[in-house]
């Protein structure tokens, strides 16, 4: 058991530091802010029949859990869609089918690492969602609880029907198909199956009021809402037995696949040899492109700046430029209220996810040496970085400076001067930047909920 969890941490420490990892901790913190409006929004997330419950200590937890195993389930898949493919391409199978473990200790490693991956999602989602409803009074014990009971049973179970669809089905849109088949079965059949947690949610209501069985997810205009029901106790488990025996049932699913063998590479490879070679030539391209714009070697602070502008610009396609631009002149026309709770934030968010490799990039690739090694001085080199990042941040919110008087546009600029600071200093002293990026994001999209952690912009 010993070898399977350090195997596992491994595997998920591998996910974790992709770079797509971080657009998904955006997705879920943007998601945990909106999930449960508060009771002045014009709109609510949920709600059961014709009842929509109001979101308060004794029902958020219960909530949560629910909204948690819809959307981390899909967030997973996506996790792992394409690694069985990626394995192939650099030869890392070699050493899982030469290896000396039998395929259940194979597949138990990688699926403990998905299913960590989870509570790590889980973890993110909800801390996001308790930021912006501890005004509703979270018991947070009794949230864990709901949590531990509703969700941790069923991610179990997605880990391992995701991992199976990848690492056992050749076609990816045979892997995409089933997988949202499996997953609307499940979620409007969950009176049968009795683990996403929504038929639960609806006895609860039931034991109230009288609703039917239906129930909604989405943006639904308040008007629309039949009937507020305020709990007014804990709901104690109903199908507790049932969450051990999916358990029990995942554990003999994860046996009974290590029984079958998968497909073998050659299906695999055989379909990216053409990939690897455009590969190749997207790679021959970017190199003849980095020399037609090589700066010249002149030791000078310009010149630091000069390396430093055209190590950014290589995150910034034309599309994406497109968009940035495109938000950042409608920061020009759009109301004061909406610049503040939406497109502003938006702009800044999209802005740190592109720049989240640009300060960490060598020490991820191992070349933090190459620092003691530059003929400038360290000081120098952070001051640069520090000042092509303030530049940006500054662009992106001149639009909204003018719509603000001199001491307040004087005070944002000072906070963006003193972040830009912290980022560049904060990277390098902890040689990486994941950390760093996923608290700016969480201190941007908390302006979405209109109360927000860190007022850095002044609103």
């Amino acid at each position: 058991m010993k070898e399977v969890l350090s195997l596992s941490f491994l595997y998920a420490k591998y996910h974790i530091k992709k770079k797509n990892f971080l657009i998904y901790i955006i997705i879920l913190l943007i998601l945990g802010f909106l999930l449960i409006p508060n009771e002045k929004a014009a709109y609510v997330t949920f709600y059961i029949g014709n009842i929509s419950v109001y979101p308060n200590t004794f029902w958020i937890g219960n909530m949560g859990a629910v909204f948690s195993n819809i959307i981390i389930s899909v967030v997973l898949f996506f996790v792992i869609l394409g690694e069985r493919q990626q394995e192939m391409i650099s030869n890392r199978y070699c050493f899982e089918e030469t290896s000396v473990f039998g395929f259940f200790l194979k597949n138990r490693y990688k699926i403990i690492a998905l299913f960590f991956i989870s509570i790590l999602f889980l973890f993110i989602l909800n801390a996001s969602l308790i930021a912006s409803n501890y005004t509703y009074g979270i018991n947070i014990i009794a949230y864990l609880q709901s949590l531990v009971y509703f969700s941790v049973p069923f991610l179990f179970f997605i880990s391992f029907w995701v991992y199976f669809l990848e690492f056992y089905l050749v076609r990816k849109t045979y892997k995409i198909l089933l997988f949202f088949i499996t997953f609307l079965v499940i979620l409007f059949n969950d009176r049968f199956f009795n683990i996403t947690g929504l038929n639960e949610l609806y006895l609860y209501i039931r034991k109230i009021a009288d609703t039917q069985n239906y129930f909604a997810i989405g943006y639904l205009k308040k008007a629309n809402r039949i009937k507020v029901l305020t709990l007014q106790s804990y709901n104690p488990p109903l199908f507790l037995h049932i969450k051990v025996i999916w358990i029990l049932m995942t554990c003999a699913l994860i046996y009974a696949a290590s029984r079958i063998k998968n497909y073998g590479s050659y299906l695999v490879f055989d379909q990216t040899v053409e990939n690897i070679s455009a590969k190749m030539v997207a790679s021959k391209k970017m190199a003849t492109r980095f020399l037609e714009h090589a700066v010249p070697l002149q030791l000078s602070f310009m010149t630091l700046i000069r390396k430093d502008v055209m190590q950014l610009s290589k995150a910034y396609t034309q599309k994406r430029i497109a968009l940035l631009v495109f938000l950042w002149l409608i920061l020009f026309v759009t109301p004061m209220e909406s610049v503040q709770k939406f497109v502003l934030p938006a702009l800044m968010v999209i802005i740190v996810y592109l720049n989240r490799d640009f300060i960490s990039k060598l020490y991820s690739h191992d070349l933090g040496y190459c620092v003691a090694l530059s003929p400038f001085r360290k000081e120098q080199l952070y001051m640069s970085q520090i000042t092509v990042i303030f530049l940006l941040y500054f662009w992106a919110v001149i639009p909204y400076l003018i719509k603000l008087n001199s001491i307040s546009g004087l005070l944002v600029i000072i906070n963006i001067l003193l972040m830009s600071i912290l980022q560049v200093l904060s990277i390098h002293g902890m040689k990486k930047s994941l950390l760093v990026n996923i608290v700016l994001i969480i201190l941007f999209t908390s302006y979405m909920t209109g109360k927000p952690i860190l007022n850095i912009l002044n609103f």
